[in-house]
């Protein structure tokens, strides 16, 4: 699975796993739930523990997906400003020149372009903020765009900041993997 293609596609894949359902797997197992237990531990199999997989559960007539994506990569937050810091989890030295992509899900569903850039040397990125003209914002939220390709959403307009509800963040590592993150906004 190529996590960059994937995540542009549909960066909030918590809400939209159906569009894997023709995805042929590369490797299915049947596991049963003991008696008088709700919950299964189930390890990933050691063919993909280095590896982007997408892994689906069916039991009780449900089916949900969550993607996995291998990686050494250690990521810490400050959600309150908007930056994040990567760093190699094994050596907990920084990660310069991961590749980090941002997209916006606005109040009423509409997905947005937002932002992306690298690391510094410190491994740190500002996923937050935008550097343009500060215009009015809007009162409304903006409405969903057709997006049948799925890879070309429109970008945030700055008047749109204030409709952000949630963002979903893409850190890339040649040598250290990849990983998403949903996070929300920081306040204003």
């Amino acid at each position: 699975m190529d996590a960059e293609f994937s995540f542009s596609s549909s960066p909030f894949v918590s809400q939209d796993a159906s569009r894997f359902a023709v995805i042929k797997p590369n490797k299915s197992a049947t596991q049963a739930l003991p008696a008088g237990r709700d919950a299964l531990d189930i390890p990933l199999p050691g063919e993909f523990a280095r590896a982007n997989v997408l892994v689906e559960i069916v039991a009780a007539g449900q089916r949900k997906a969550q993607a996995y994506h291998a990686n050494t990569l250690k990521l810490t937050l400050t959600e309150n400003y908007g930056r994040l810091d990567v760093r190699d989890s094994s050596t907990n030295k920084p990660v310069s020149k991961a590749y980090v992509k941002v997209y916006a899900r606005l109040r009423g569903g509409a997905v947005r372009f937002f932002k992306e850039g690298y690391t510094d040397l410190r491994g740190r990125f500002d996923y937050a903020s935008l550097n343009s003209t500060p215009q009015p914002a809007s009162p409304e939220p903006p409405h969903p765009l057709p997006n049948p390709s799925g890879l070309d959403y429109q970008m945030l307009r700055p008047n749109e900041l204030n409709h952000v509800e949630k963002l979903a963040i893409l850190v890339l590592s040649e040598s250290n993997g990849a990983l998403v993150r949903e996070v929300n906004p920081p306040s204003r």
